[in-house]
């Protein structure tokens, strides 16, 4: 038996611990609808949260297992990484393809080129087979506010900024061909959003919802993509309910939850017990037979209590930030990796950061020659130190992102022999605390205390992505 140590990306580790948690409740199959192209089912339910299946998204023909986590990119590649090197990285189930998220302002100048190709975006960037998922802003950029109007969004790529109105979002969707998208949206309400600029986001959504469904509904090239429409509001309860119950109304496959948190690296340090009951009570206003997305940066803390609270979609920005500054994404599964992790925990005394995150700057890995996690048999961790990634982030080299990314995705993935049953087993039998709990152990727990509590979930690991190991097959 091989416990391994593994690096786990936050969506999907938070995802699985919930699926296992609430998959003694099993429901029938009643909670089935299909909208436009794309069909979507709740299969277990327990409070909020729910393990659901997308299936009839376009041209792919399978399923896909919710909670699910859409791989972030930029220019339409995931950060540092080139195809052929993710290819061999990635420890792949073939029978569920990843899904890509592709944010408008990396991709918007794009648009001619995959146009003239024919062949859509997820082609052009060669993931052929593959779920593309279009949305207008990317959650870890910053978004300057005041910049949108009643003719259109703005966005920021790094040439300045493009006003995007209807007529051309949709020309942007019909040449990039997406499974899914997100409607042109006006999502300019931080926290100090006045009552005016909330109304005003809310008007313009609607309307920019509405003339995207027309266009749509008379494309000939979309006829099989699905259409996710903005829930806005702010923190104002009575404009958000208003505003989901508004958009239930439209002919949409699914919603995307906006306006809450800021985009932007700010939201990594979003307190989600601020926003809790408000997430919980615009997501009861909303059919429960429709997926719901949020894109944020989110922490694992964060993935957990939006899963309980009934969020499906996920994309894996999170671990490109720490990547961005010189960090690796980590989670003790073993006693082997203990000692390193709470060095570095209690070295900064900021436990819930370092509760997954370990920091290359750090002067202590300058002459550390141990791999990233002890026992981990990525290409990163078996030929390379942390003292030389180091070294790497110090002579701002390229190839640490490279490498980081590599280990990201790359860590052997541990489950059972089927990640299907085992999914919805009905042998875990016992009641479970919340996940939240069980999730956030404080920086005094051993790791066999934190070994315990994740074997008692049934954890499994998995990679940045909804993939499943076939080859897999031990017991934590």
């Amino acid at each position: 038996m091989n416990c391994g140590s593994c690096f786990i990306i936050v969506t999907h580790w938070c995802c699985l611990s919930l699926a296992l948690a609430i998959s003694q409740y099993r429901f029938p199959d009643i909670h089935c609808t299909t909208l436009g192209a794309m069909k979507f089912r709740v299969q277990v339910s327990r409070g909020g949260a729910r393990l659901g299946l997308l299936s009839d998204l376009g041209r792919f023909d399978g399923v896909l297992q919710t909670p699910l986590c859409l791989v972030y990119t930029r220019k339409g590649c995931v950060p540092h990484l080139t195809n052929d090197v993710l290819a061999d990285t990635l420890v792949c189930d073939t029978e569920e393809p990843a899904s890509f998220v592709f944010p408008l302002v990396s991709t918007i100048d794009l648009q001619s080129a995959v146009a003239k190709q024919g062949r859509g975006i997820g082609r052009f960037c060669g993931l052929n087979d593959h779920i593309a998922y279009s949305t207008v802003q990317d959650p870890a950029r910053f978004v300057p506010s005041g910049f949108n109007d009643k003719f259109g969004v703005s966005v920021w790529p790094k040439d300045g900024r493009i006003q995007v109105d209807v007529k051309r979002f949709m020309e942007i969707q019909e040449a990039f061909r997406p499974h899914i998208y997100q409607a042109l949206c006006d999502s300019d309400t931080d926290e100090k959003a006045t009552s005016k600029r909330l109304k005003k986001s809310y008007e313009r959504t609607l309307r920019f919802l509405d003339d995207c469904l027309d266009i749509h509904a008379r494309s000939q090239t979309l006829t099989s993509t699905a259409v996710f429409g903005s829930v806005q509001g702010g923190c104002d309860r009575q404009l958000r309910l208003k505003s989901a119950k508004e958009t239930a109304l439209r002919p949409v496959d699914g919603f995307v939850v906006e306006g809450l948190v800021s985009y932007g690296l700010q939201s990594e340090n979003c307190d989600f017990a601020q926003i809790r009951s408000l997430l919980i009570e615009t997501l009861s206003a909303l059919p429960v037979d429709k997926p719901r997305a949020m894109h944020l940066v989110w922490k694992p803390s964060n993935v957990v209590l939006a899963v309980e609270a009934g969020i499906d979609l996920f994309d894996s920005s999170y671990p490109h930030v720490l990547a961005e500054r010189g960090s690796a994404f980590v989670l003790p599964l073993s006693p082997f990796d203990a000692k390193t992790i709470s060095e570095v925990k209690d070295g900064d005394g900021d436990a819930e950061r370092f509760r997954c995150e370990m920091s290359l700057n750090d002067e202590r890995t300058v002459d550390d020659f141990t791999p990233l996690m002890t026992e981990c048999e990525c290409y990163t961790c078996r030929r390379f130190t942390k003292a030389y990634i180091s070294h790497l982030l110090n002579a701002s080299e390229m190839l640490a992102g490279v490498l980081l990314s590599m280990f990201v995705f790359g860590c052997k993935t541990f489950s059972y022999d089927a990640q299907r049953n085992f999914r919805f087993s009905s042998s875990f039998q016992t009641q479970s605390p919340p996940l939240s709990s069980l999730l956030c152990c404080d920086a005094t727990d051993s790791c066999r205390r934190t070994v315990r509590r994740l074997q008692k979930l049934r954890l499994v690991s998995v990679l940045g992505y909804d993939l499943r190991s076939k080859q897999s097959s031990t017991n934590l």
